[in-house]
């Protein structure tokens, strides 16, 4: 009889793989942030612009990597394709609404109850749940987000669109989980087909809901109401300073962000990526701090109970991807151990 080969216990399980890639889309978010904060604030280029061409010029890098194939057809006819992109724009519109109300720190900290609202909708979709090793995590990661809460500016409209972007965050997860083409894709130009169709199309949906909310903007809403300087006009203002851009951040930073985020769901699942993604206010404001010193961007002071809420969510968030990696690893070295025996 053929001996099997003994199970490794040093082996990377599947959690450290899947953090891993959402370490590394973490940093390109981080990078994306920046690139849009200095257009915007130094450029003068409109957010919404910059969304629109970064998503479609990524896209379109992404499918050229990913070559000729039906594939992409199969991903541009699902449903879910089209819904996902019809999430991120009421997300972005979700957000800068919040950012009307409160402070950028706080939009930062605040959306990660997107974590909160991932495990339930895990729960009620998937039928996963929490190892109890993890449970003391979801509650400092609760007591950090409540003392956020406390201290917020915003009010009750603040908690209402934050909740709403961070909602919007969590089912775009849990959809992106459910879309056979991502279930589907094994190489990297599967990985790169898939992401490139879902931002081409995120990117034609900016652009439709854009003339939508220009014409609501120009025709009902007055000249001087808060939301003129945060919406889109109808009449696109492109310049060659904006395609630029919008393509750069697209190309580099955007379309890894997006590929590596969609990688890291696929491989440990909604909720613990956007654990992972606690870090990115930590490494965006040390970027802006960095920059700031140099002289390429304004930087604002932090809120003292901001970081500090801030800090705690984080520990819980990193509590609970430390517990399930210690729980996949023990797994592991039981199953090694078995086979040893045997």
């Amino acid at each position: 009889m053929q001996q099997q080969p003994l199970a490794n216990p040093h082996a990377v399980s599947y959690m450290e793989t899947g953090v891993f890639f959402a370490l590394i889309s973490v940093a390109f978010h981080a990078l994306t942030t920046i690139a849009n904060r200095y257009a915007v604030t130094q450029l003068t280029i409109s957010p919404w612009d910059m969304a629109m061409l970064q998503l479609t010029f990524g896209g379109v890098v992404l499918l050229a990597l990913a070559g000729f194939g039906n594939k992409g057809f199969r991903t541009l006819r699902h449903p879910f394709t089209w819904a996902i992109g019809l999430i991120r724009v009421f997300h972005l519109l979700m957000y800068i609404l919040a950012l009307t109300v409160l402070t950028a720190t706080e939009v930062e900290f605040l959306v990660k109850i997107n974590i909160f609202m991932a495990i339930i909708l895990s729960i009620t979709f998937y039928g996963r749940r929490l190892e109890r090793t993890e449970l003391g995590g979801l509650g400092l990661f609760l007591v950090g987000w409540a003392t956020l809460t406390c201290f917020q500016s915003g009010g009750i409209w603040g908690l209402v669109f934050i909740s709403l972007a961070a909602f919007t965050t969590a089912l775009e997860g849990i959809l992106a989980e459910s879309h056979k083409e991502l279930i589907r894709a094994m190489t990297f130009r599967e990985h790169c087909r898939y992401t490139g169709v879902i931002m081409a199309v995120t990117g034609l949906v900016f652009f439709l809901a854009g003339a939508v909310m220009g014409l609501i903007s120009e025709n009902f809403l007055a000249i001087d109401h808060p939301m003129q300087g945060y919406i889109p006009h109808a009449q696109l203002d492109l310049t060659l300073l904006s395609l630029a851009v919008g393509a750069g951040v697209g190309i580099f930073f955007r379309a890894g962000y997006t590929y590596y985020m969609f990688k890291a769901i696929r491989t440990i699942k909604t909720e613990y990526y956007l654990m992972v993604t606690t870090l990115a206010p930590f490494i965006t404001m040390g970027l802006e701090s960095l920059l700031g010193y140099l002289g390429y961007l304004e930087t604002h002071g932090l809120d003292g109970m901001d970081v500090l809420g801030g800090v705690i969510l984080t520990l819980g968030a990193l509590w609970m991807i430390v517990a399930r990696v210690e729980r996949e690893n023990r797994k592991k070295r039981n199953q090694a151990q078995v086979a040893e025996r045997l």
